[in-house]
């Protein structure tokens, strides 16, 4: 496996890996609809969407790339705001500690405007990972999806020191 920074080409790879851990998941505590909003089939306009993230400054993205190529987890952070947005893995690569990996990643780059406080909206389902990793929930929000749907979201933080080092 091996953990990098993303690239614009990899926008496919990561959309396939956010819905499959989404769907994936054995008790989600979100009923089929919003799952289908919060993890919609990939579409070009999608696909563009992410490239363009991939390729803009406001985001930073990692994946974890198997030895054939294939994205199998990824992570998002928002430096200017302290905020990682995202960490997902794709269901036949958990358990691995791909998560705690990328989360790693995304709190270093998160961390790089100075922030000593990190923030997460987390699911439902994952606030015990981000508990796990010293995140503590703070108030119930909601989460605007990308076709208007509101998500119930626990907000989530974390203190961390100056000057984390990248895992990578």
């Amino acid at each position: 496996m091996e953990l990098r920074r993303a690239q614009p080409g990899d926008a496919r790879g990561i959309e396939q890996v956010h819905r499959r851990a989404i769907m994936a998941v054995e008790e989600p505590r979100y009923d089929d609809d919003l799952l289908q909003s919060w993890a919609p089939e990939l579409t070009d306009r999608r696909l563009e969407e992410v490239t363009a993230d991939l390729e803009g400054d406001a985001l930073t993205f990692f994946v974890f790339e198997n030895a054939e190529g294939d994205i199998v987890g990824f992570s998002c952070a928002v430096p200017a705001e302290g905020e990682v947005r995202a960490v997902y893995v794709s269901p036949e690569a958990s358990g691995r500690g791909l998560g705690s990996g990328l989360l790693r990643q995304a709190e270093w780059a998160a961390t790089q405007e100075g922030h000593d406080e990190l923030q997460i909206h987390a699911s439902l389902n994952a606030v015990p990972f981000y508990e796990s990793h010293g995140y503590e929930p703070r108030d119930e929000v909601e989460h605007e999806l990308d076709d208007g749907t509101n998500m119930l979201c626990v907000r989530m933080t974390k203190e961390v020191e100056q000057g984390m080092d990248a895992t990578w």
